[in-house]
């Protein structure tokens, strides 16, 4: 403060304070010739320290801008700060309170040494000064080893912004076909999982149903493929198996590589293939078979012999007339014989069951044709016996 006396009264010359200001000032009052000068109590700081790096802690980033605000939305003093061309870190000298910090990107992409780039937090970190200390009241984000977040070290009043590397996709198509890779399938279930365990954002997917291709994007890392459904068809209602294997594939830098295939295209069964030059997986399946259109039965059974019927009916009459030349043969000799051809008959039966029994198709074939001879062979016996017996009673 400057000021002037003169006849008695005391001026102001120069005076680089504001009453206003919350600071201390000097006040003259020119009445009373009174100057008095007022003292603002005086503010403790803490120094907090803010630096700037990828998620691993060893990259430095650039271009990232960080800017602080206190509880009344004032932009604290030395922010915005731009990492890499404002300085490696950013010092604060911060009163007692409640601050806000926010990353935004600036003119320049934010990038590290070698070009990489990297994406801006897009969450904020609530912070609170207080006795020379430094606390997280509100932090959304997390250190997961994948996104960006912020760090808060109360020991050394330290707080550390990490951002996450800008991942590129690459583009996946997956189709269904039949192992011909002509017929379109629908009713296949396909799901994509990473390595992590988690399902691929548009996954699970039905061919058919949710469209005639799987495009994905993907980013960088290994995926593993199954397929599941219950009902796989084409056009014509053809069923087909689901393959019962998965496929595990890596994506790097713009392309598709396989990690583990145990199908192969070759088998006529269903298979998984991987077209790295279009980064096309396609999914065939094999038509579903019927196991039991292989089974032999007895008729197909090419072994069995050919029927062999009774002789000729003449032949029969021939021998019947011969025998009824014979007149002293009795009826009684015909009832012997239709005892014995009865208990052979019996005996045939029972040698029929015995072979049916041994579980053998082929055995059992050979048995059932030889029984159906013999059993032609009684009958013609009692043809003739019956011949015989009505010639005896018209000679009576």
């Amino acid at each position: 403060l400057t000021f002037k006396v003169e006849n008695g009264k005391v001026t102001v010359v120069e005076n680089d304070t504001n009453k206003d200001s919350g600071e201390g000032f000097y006040d003259v009052d020119s009445d009373t010739n009174t100057i008095t000068v007022n003292d603002a109590k005086k503010v403790n700081t803490t120094k907090v320290t803010i630096t700037k790096t990828d998620i691993t802690g060893e990259a430095e980033i650039t271009g990232a801008v960080l800017t602080v605000v206190d509880s009344n939305g004032n932009t604290v003093t030395g922010t915005p700060w731009t990492s890499g061309i404002d300085g490696k870190i950013l010092e604060l000298e911060l009163e007692n309170g409640t601050y806000t910090l926010t990353e935004t990107e600036g003119d320049n992409k934010i990038v590290d040494e070698n070009g990489n780039e990297y994406e801006v937090i897009d969450s904020t970190l609530t912070f609170k000064v207080e006795n020379g200390k430094v606390t997280e009241v509100i932090n959304d984000t997390d250190n997961n080893g994948k996104d960006g977040f912020f760090k808060v070290n109360s020991d050394n009043n330290t707080i550390t912004v990490s951002d996450a590397m800008k991942m590129t996709t690459t583009k996946v198509t997956i189709t269904k076909t039949d192992i011909t890779g002509e017929a379109e399938i629908t009713g296949a279930v396909l799901t994509v999982v990473d390595s992590d365990g988690n399902t691929v954002t548009g996954t699970p997917w039905t061919s058919g149903i949710d469209g005639k291709l799987l495009e994905l994007e993907l980013e960088n890392g290994t995926y593993t493929l199954t397929e599941t459904g219950d009902n796989i068809t084409d056009a014509d209602g053809n069923e087909y198996e689901v393959i019962d294997s998965s496929l595990t594939f890596k994506v790097e830098d713009g392309r598709v590589t396989v990690v583990e295939n145990s199908t192969d295209k070759e088998s006529g069964e269903g298979f998984f293939d991987v077209d790295s030059g279009s980064n096309t997986i396609t999914v065939s399946d094999a038509k579903k078979t019927d196991d039991s259109s292989s089974q032999p039965t007895i008729e197909d059974d090419s072994s069995k012999p050919e029927f062999e019927g009774p002789e000729d009916s003449s032949e029969d009459e021939s021998q019947s007339d011969s025998s009824e030349e014979d007149s002293s043969e009795s009826s009684s000799s015909a009832d012997s014989s239709s005892s014995s051809a009865a208990d052979s008959s019996s005996r045939a039966m029972s040698t029929t069951s015995t072979a049916s029994n041994t579980g053998n198709p082929d055995t059992g074939a050979r048995v059932l044709v030889n029984t159906a001879e013999f059993a032609a062979a009684v009958a013609l016996c009692f043809l003739a016996i019956k011949r015989r017996k009505n010639d005896d009673n018209d000679d009576q």
